[in-house]
């Protein structure tokens, strides 16, 4: 049995509708269902409303998962540089976009554009796409995404301390 671990808050605002958070660190067991997680949760702020005089409005659940087992000492490229895919939804007309940042060159076409054809891409394009076991990829509207509208490469702005870092060499 595995453990997941990650982060419980609660937003808590004030009279002046700025808002704070309570944070915990938090260890879940893989057997643990999502009403039991949704009921601790519940708890949680419960426990938490009579120690503030603030307006607990709403808590988030962020869990860590096992990713592909890499190191931060084997990331390659620059961050700044990014892939934006723009999804269409079924129900209205605005793009849904996921930037994946630091894009592997084998993604790219020879003209530095996304290869919409590339293996790979196909694959997380239909990943997003799909209604999976217990999670759908959805907008912030509350709509499944339906297909893939363009792809582009992005450029996150230079700010000050970005413009000062160095490489070793």
């Amino acid at each position: 049995m595995a453990n997941y671990y990650g982060t419980a808050s609660i937003d808590i605002y004030d009279a002046y509708g700025i808002v704070g958070q309570e944070m915990v660190n938090v260890e879940i067991p893989d057997s643990a269902t999502l009403a039991q997680i949704a009921t601790d949760m519940a708890a949680y702020a419960t426990v938490t409303n009579p120690l503030t005089q603030g307006a607990l409005a709403g808590s988030t659940l962020r869990l860590k998962f096992p990713g592909g087992g890499q190191s931060p000492a084997d990331g390659a490229g620059d961050i700044e540089k990014g892939s934006l895919f723009n999804f269409n939804n079924a129900t209205d007309s605005y793009a849904y976009g996921i930037l994946v940042p630091d894009p592997d060159p084998g993604i790219l076409t020879g003209a530095g554009l996304v290869d919409l054809t590339n293996s790979d891409v196909l694959a997380w394009i239909t990943w997003m796409t799909t209604v999976h076991t217990a999670i759908t990829v959805i907008t912030k509207g509350v709509r499944a995404l339906t297909a893939l509208r363009d792809a582009l490469i992005t450029f996150r702005k230079h700010r000050k301390p970005l413009s000062r870092k160095t490489k070793e060499l």
